[in-house]
């Protein structure tokens, strides 16, 4: 039995961006999330895709941001670069130290509000206006094991003001809770407007 198309919840999503109705839950939360099963995450870069075009021809700027990219961006500044983390667990290290290790590179001190992952998301961003300007995340499932997605959006409110769609592959479980990649304990810590099936 094949899977809905996805389309039908694009169309829903694009409908809400079009508008003047609020993205997000608040007027200091213009985020949403749209969930989608990983498995589909072909499917979901081609939608995005023709969903940023039909934005565009209606008038709206839209930036996609690919968190992928920033992410290795980010381990890049790892004094051995990327192939250096990769040095550390042949070197016998717990996998869980090389982990943490990897996310301090993308959250920064943990007093930082807003750590190197999400300034550079802010900053690819900062070139949309806060009326009409539209961002979307793309390829969330990079950051997967090392960085949670809970954290980056709940980050950037009341930082971040242009109205952003983090797409996310992972399951609803129970009423709201998100399972990023199906595969970790479900948060409930997800305060954006939710699109999902």
């Amino acid at each position: 039995m094949s899977k809905p198309s996805l389309a039908p919840r694009i169309e829903q999503l694009e409908s809400v961006l079009r508008s003047s109705e609020p993205l997000g839950p608040a007027t200091d939360i213009p985020f949403a999330i749209f969930v989608y099963e990983p498995s589909r995450e072909l499917e979901l870069r081609k939608e995005v895709e023709l969903l940023s075009t039909r934005l565009k021809n209606a008038g709206h700027p839209v930036h996609v941001v690919d968190l992928g990219k920033i992410m290795w961006d980010c381990v890049r500044a790892h004094p051995g670069g990327p192939d250096g983390l990769v040095e550390v667990e042949k070197g016998g290290a717990d996998l869980d130290d090389v982990l943490a290790e990897a996310r301090t590179l993308l959250i920064g001190p943990r007093q930082d509000r807003v750590g190197p992952l999400e300034r550079r998301v802010i900053e690819e961003l900062s070139e949309l206006d806060e009326s009409d300007g539209i961002g979307l995340l793309v390829q969330a499932g990079a950051l997967f094991p090392i960085y949670r997605t809970s954290a980056l959006l709940e980050r950037m409110i009341g930082v971040l003001q242009v109205r952003t769609v983090l797409f996310y592959p992972g399951l609803v479980r129970g009423a709201s809770e998100l399972s990023f990649m199906g595969v970790c304990e479900p948060s409930p810590n997800y305060r954006p407007r939710i699109f999902a099936s």
